[in-house]
């Protein structure tokens, strides 16, 4: 069973990679196509939907923090850690 990724237009296993900020793409190195987008694993740093979508964390209040971590069960676990992180934190800090 072949693991590598091949392209769906010409079937190739021959591919490259491509930055397109954040994203690393995967192309078909015959005809150019694009495969998949690679996982690059940074943080996340800010909210990336609804109302306040590009707000970083650490600027939500703290009413939305928890409501988010109690109420948004179709997150991601990568969105989900980054609520709960942030929310660690802030119960750290000394009042």
């Amino acid at each position: 069973m072949n693991s590598l990724p091949s392209c769906s237009h010409c079937f190739s296993s021959n591919t490259y990679t491509e930055p397109k900020p954040p994203h690393l793409g995967l192309y078909c190195g015959d005809c150019g196509k694009w495969i998949k987008w690679i996982a690059q694993n940074h943080p996340l740093e800010a909210m990336p939907f609804g109302k306040h979508k590009g707000t970083p964390f650490n600027k939500l209040s703290d009413e939305y923090l928890i409501w988010c971590i109690q109420n948004l069960s179709h997150v991601s676990d990568k969105l989900r850690l980054a609520l709960k992180t942030e929310h660690e934190k802030r119960k750290a800090r000394p009042q």
